[in-house]
């Protein structure tokens, strides 16, 4: 299954921070964030809307 037109793009980036302390504060939630998008992608996991809308934040679902 080719994933990438599943979740829409090949590559996963967001801002680190200004240093790179706060970088690595945020890896953690960042690469569970595309984990778990990965893993509904396959159909091994299940996320809830919200989860959801907060991995694609560039999705609108108003309609």
């Amino acid at each position: 299954m080719d994933l990438r037109s599943v979740i829409g793009k090949a590559v996963f980036k967001e801002p680190g921070g200004k240093t790179l302390h706060e970088a690595r504060a945020r890896q953690k939630a960042f690469l569970q964030r595309t984990d778990a998008l990965i893993a509904e992608a396959r159909g091994q996991a299940a996320l809830t809307s919200d989860e959801l809308l907060e991995v694609l934040p560039g999705l609108d679902c108003s309609g």
